[in-house]
């Protein structure tokens, strides 16, 4: 079999999976829609056994999407695809290999475009600052509020959740911005700092060796960074974790979550 011909069978074939991922979404949300509308006034709506009779159609139209994306698995492993290797070129990284191997130079026109590649780091690392300090204040205040009891001590469960969410989602949707416009800043600079950077190596020369050892040194340093916060973070989650267990927290969730389920959709 071709290459051309495995190619369009997988591609008749995501499409296929597509439609059929989207009918199965708009089938489950129709039998739901069913069970909401067609409970009379007074009686409970989300029944276990009026969840059976209607979702139960859905239930089949499930197991054939399933073995259809098992038959997807299949057909990956009995007609692989051959990777073209595309290489795309991405500033932040060319501006950084670039930056490391700057060459020796003299005069105003090397100053000059010294100058601008200098006026480009500093920026990106001023944005990531800014950045940084944003989410970490918009974690504590986060922290603030979940720590404080007196938001917790009412017996009305899903007000207390949906005033936590008035401000937790907000601060995680600013963070998510503020990191998406230093990552766009940090991809401006670079594009507009490489031609000056392309135009040192117009002048010859050896590269600066200082230069390298503290471009090896930062990416080094950054690296340790990295890694100290992901391990701080986890040691952070461990203890939460621990403490919840052992103040009852864990306790606390569980029949706060049976109660809304119980509640809300009547199972439980």
């Amino acid at each position: 079999m071709t290459e051309r011909t495995i190619r369009n069978v997988r591609f008749w074939y995501g499409i296929f999976l597509s439609a059929f991922t989207v009918a199965l979404g708009i089938a489950f949300l129709a039998a739901v829609s069913d069970v909401y509308f067609s409970a009379e006034a007074g009686e409970q709506i989300f029944t276990r056994e009026g969840l059976n009779a209607h979702m139960f159609p859905c239930l089949i139209v499930f197991c054939v999407w399933v073995a259809a994306v098992i038959a997807g698995f299949v057909l990956s492993v009995v007609m692989p695809v051959k990777e073209r290797k595309t290489h795309k070129s991405v500033p932040e990284k060319t501006f950084a290999r670039l930056k490391a191997r700057i060459p020796q130079g003299e005069g105003d026109e090397f100053r000059k475009n010294l100058s601008h590649v200098a006026k480009a780091e500093k920026i990106r690392l001023l944005v990531w600052c800014i950045c940084a300090a944003v989410c970490v204040a918009l974690g504590v205040t986060v922290l603030c509020y979940v720590f404080d009891p007196t938001h917790f001590e009412t017996t009305e469960y899903n007000a207390a959740v949906l005033n936590m969410a008035k401000l937790a989602l907000p601060c995680i949707a600013i963070g998510f911005l503020c990191c998406i416009a230093a990552a766009i800043v940090e991809r401006e600079c670079a594009k507009r700092a490489l031609p000056y950077l392309k135009n040192l190596f117009a002048f010859g020369g050896k590269p600066y060796v200082q230069e390298q050892q503290s471009a090896a040194a930062l990416q080094q340093y950054e690296g340790r960074v990295i890694l100290g916060v992901r391990i701080a973070v986890a040691v952070l989650g461990v203890a939460l974790l621990v403490w919840g267990i052992f103040n009852g927290g864990a306790d606390d969730v569980l029949k706060k979550a049976i109660e809304i389920c119980t509640e809300c959709i009547g199972i439980g």
